[in-house]
């Protein structure tokens, strides 16, 4: 009987260890390498460098997933680090030190930033660039030094095909005038001075942030003109110090008067200035937390919105300033609203084949065609350029919390491709760009697709790249009434003869398109500006139910 017990136990012991002798492969691989700076490639002793990732099954059928590894470790005087004992699998290398920007190795031959360990490699190298900085001064258009003057550091990138600008940092300037924004990563920045911001309502009675001035200047980039098309870039490499002085235009400055209403005194409200078409954060001098009533000093002649948000109320009102105080204006905060979203089909779906295995607890609803399609909001700023913050997704047949202003819309289907797209009587193919109004209900957008469409196969030619790249190909109609451009887009390394990309696009309706494949990813590809500039491309005609196939043999820069 005890014998029987004792192999009892130990069928039970390798039955629990069953998932770990399907991945106890043989830890004796090395991941090693360099971290060195990338201005003068001298190593960079005592980094941290973090590896991550999962090993890869033995057995390729088990359903148990492996233990992740993670592991740090600083790099010695030389600048070299080493892992050892570790299974095969795909890892994740990055490396970090002070003053320096977070670094990863170049993409791999995988296309990806994994590195697939199936032996030791002992020549990861990963560069880090020792952050910057831009000093200056600000003077006045008599040589005098300007004091409280805010300097935005902006960096503008392309998201999604739009344009997308981001305040990264602000200094303000001291009783001499001068200012620093340090810690800055290697990019390509935009300057912009600005007032004083003043402070958000605060509740109580009335507040002073700050002294009257009189006289004040327009918000202006660096290299001239309000608007960022008209800025000149600075460049920061690693470790670069810039100097990049202004000289302001002072000018006459009023007030502007108003009252804030429908808002909670026990929360913070955040104002900004829309100033051609851009925003500038403005809080009020003076402001009431009982009453509302607002003060906004040293404001310059012009035409603005003012725009204030408190929670997910938001509101705002055009102010024309010039001559004298303004007076009166009224800005009222609203909820955001729900927008209806309905989608009809000109025909019905393929039905799509049942799986091999049916699961008896399967719902045979899950094997019907979706009759859906996706339709996504981006927020812009008045410039046109999208703001920074995720797009709002129908969900149920509604997009919820949309906030008063400009929303792009676009529409994917996955199984077919668009016909029309209404908001009322908006084309919203041709003008895909809502104005949402505060306090006023939207109109419900209206779209209606075809299951269907073709197929296009592009292959990129395996001799056309050499070394990693980015790749981002562009599909462009050459027919009005659809979605726009289609894109696919990723960090690849050269193919080799015998592994060609190949970039698939699907539900296409049928017409001529144009296929370009860029070596960047940042292109614009939603301005129109952008696509009138566009020349070289391959063309193609897409039939419907059709599936076509076409090689890439150019890559634009």
């Amino acid at each position: 009987m005890r014998q029987y017990r004792n192999i009892s136990m130990l069928r039970l012991l390798l039955f629990c260890l069953t998932p770990l002798i399907l991945f106890a492969q043989d830890p004796s691989l090395t991941l090693a390498g360099g971290v060195v700076d990338s201005r003068s490639g001298q190593p960079l002793a005592y980094a941290l460098v973090t590896i991550r990732g999962f090993p890869k099954p033995k057995d390729s059928s088990s359903i148990t997933r492996p233990q992740a590894i993670s592991r740090s470790a600083l790099t010695d005087a030389g600048g070299a680090f080493r892992f050892s004992t570790l299974p095969p699998g795909n890892y994740s290398v990055s490396a970090q030190k002070p003053n320096y920007a977070f670094g990863a190795p170049p993409v791999s031959r995988l296309g990806t930033g994994m590195i697939d360990l199936q032996s030791s490699v002992e020549d990861v190298r990963i560069a880090l660039s020792a952050y910057g900085d831009i000093t200056g001064k600000v003077l006045d258009d008599r040589g005098d030094p300007m004091r409280g003057v805010s300097i935005h550091a902006i960096l503008s990138q392309v998201v999604d095909g739009l344009k997308q600008s981001r305040s990264v940092q602000t200094a303000s300037t001291d009783d001499r005038g001068q200012y620093r924004i340090s810690n800055l990563s290697p990019g390509r920045y935009f300057l912009k001075a600005t007032g004083q911001g003043g402070a958000n309502l605060l509740s109580g009675a009335a507040n002073t942030a700050r002294l009257d001035v009189g006289d004040s200047f327009a918000p202006v980039y660096f290299g001239g003109g309000g608007t960022i098309g008209s800025a000149s870039p600075v460049e920061i490499g690693s470790g670069t110090h810039a100097t990049v002085d202004f000289r302001m235009k002072i000018e006459p400055a009023w007030r502007i008067h108003a009252t804030l209403r429908n808002f909670n005194p026990r929360e913070q409200v955040t104002f900004t200035l829309v100033v051609d078409g851009e925003e500038v954060p403005a809080g009020p001098d003076r402001a009431n937390g009982e009453t509302g009533a607002l003060e906004f000093k040293d404001v310059v002649s012009g035409a603005y919105i003012l725009r204030a948000v408190q929670g997910n109320m938001s509101g705002e009102v055009a102010v024309s300033v010039g001559g004298s105080d303004t007076d009166n204006a009224v800005l009222a905060l609203y909820p955001p609203v729900d927008i209806p979203v309905t989608v009809r089909f000109t025909n019905a779906a393929a039905p799509r084949p049942k799986p091999a295995v049916v699961d008896d607890n399967d719902d045979d609803d899950d094997h019907a065609p979706a009759q859906e399609c996706s339709v996504f909001l981006t927020a812009l700023q008045m410039n046109g350029s999208a703001r920074a913050a995720p797009p709002l997704i129908a969900q149920g047949g509604v997009l919820h919390n949309v906030v008063p202003g400009k929303q792009r819309v676009s529409v994917q289907c996955f199984d077919g491709y668009v016909r029309s797209a209404l908001a009322g009587t908006q084309d919203l193919l041709t003008n895909p760009v809502m104005t949402i109004l505060a306090g006023s209900p939207p109109p419900p957008i209206e779209v209606l697709a075809t299951h269907g469409g073709g197929t296009l196969m592009a292959k990129l030619d395996s001799g056309t790249l050499r070394e990693a790249t980015h790749l981002q190909v562009l599909l462009v109609p050459q027919f009005s009434g659809t979605t726009g451009v289609d894109h696919r887009e990723g960090n690849f390394g050269a193919p080799g003869p015998a592994k060609p990309f190949t970039f698939v696009f699907g539900g296409l309706a049928p017409g001529t398109y144009a296929i370009y494949a860029f070596g960047k990813l940042n292109n614009e590809y939603r301005s129109p500006e952008f696509l009138k500039s566009l020349s070289g491309g391959q063309t193609v005609q897409i039939d419907e139910g059709a599936e076509k196939e076409i090689t890439i043999n150019k890559v634009m820069p």
